[in-house]
């Protein structure tokens, strides 16, 4: 009889999606790419009324109810710009920065301090707007605060995304330059060859650390650019074949990269 064969050095990660789905946003984040997806196949009509009309009804009743699922698996979502705000205030940085730009005038991380503020201040309003819009969808409350409350979630969202933006970009501009000096390090460490191996190990752990921060950090950004291109819709009333487009493409584009960055958070 011949030698056991060996274990297939291959298994689904099972417990990997398991962990990712028990996180509501990981759930949110599911529905969404399916939601989205329907809505790209639907508006390049590839599933059209005329000539798949059962086909045609029963995914778009999915994607319907799935944005209403979204919607409620995010009820009370305010707590997290409240904690976000709250730790900021804790920590005293905005406050510190207040004075040191009263001192020394205006510099740019002083004014992404106090905005940062700002911005988790207007994030727990946006969430409590978009829950009371929720609860009208669903019967709940007065449809009236549909159209009352939806033009100010939108704008309150597109400022939110302009400072994630701005903060992303300064952001990977650090990173960018903290890898770029650990790179040379690296480079003098390993062209002199007195660096002990342990230390030469650490020192690449580092780089690749900073590659992956980085490499995050402009996934960040394109998704950011997709959430964007989503809102201007809403914001500068894009109407029409062209604002569904918009708003399927971008929706799914950051549905995949938010998905992503989740996924990579649940290794």
């Amino acid at each position: 009889m011949g030698a056991s064969s060996a274990p297939i050095p291959f298994t689904l990660p099972a417990d990997r999606v398991k962990k990712y789905l028990q996180v509501a946003d990981g759930r949110d984040k599911a529905l969404k790419i399916i939601q989205y997806c329907i809505k790209v196949v639907l508006w390049s009509e590839l599933v059209t009324k005329s000539r798949h009309a059962d086909v045609h009804q029963r995914i778009k009743s999915v994607a319907s109810h799935f944005s209403t699922t979204r919607k409620i698996l995010r009820l009370a979502h305010c707590v997290e710009p409240y904690l976000e705000l709250r730790d900021l205030l804790r920590e005293g940085e905005p406050w510190r920065s207040i004075r040191d730009m009263a001192k020394k005038g205006l510099h740019t991380r002083g004014v992404m301090q106090v905005f940062a503020v700002v911005i988790a201040g207007m994030g727990i309003v946006n969430d409590c707007v978009d829950d009371v819009i929720c609860l009208a969808k669903i019967g709940a409350l007065d449809k009236k605060w549909i159209d009352r409350l939806e033009m100010t979630s939108s704008r309150m969202w597109m400022a939110s995304i302009i400072y994630d933006i701005l903060d992303n970009l300064r952001g990977m501009g650090k990173i960018a330059t903290d890898l770029a000096t650990r790179q040379r390090a690296l480079a003098t460490a390993i062209a002199s060859k007195e660096v002990d191996a342990d230390q030469l190990a650490t020192d690449r752990s580092a780089v690749a650390a900073l590659e992956q921060k980085l490499f995050v950090q402009r996934v960040s950004f394109f998704k950011l650019c997709a959430d964007y291109a989503f809102d201007y819709v809403d914001v500068f009333h894009v109407t029409g074949r062209r604002g569904d487009g918009i708003q399927a493409i971008a929706g799914f584009i950051a549905a995949l990269l938010s998905t992503y960055k989740l996924w990579l958070k649940t290794k």
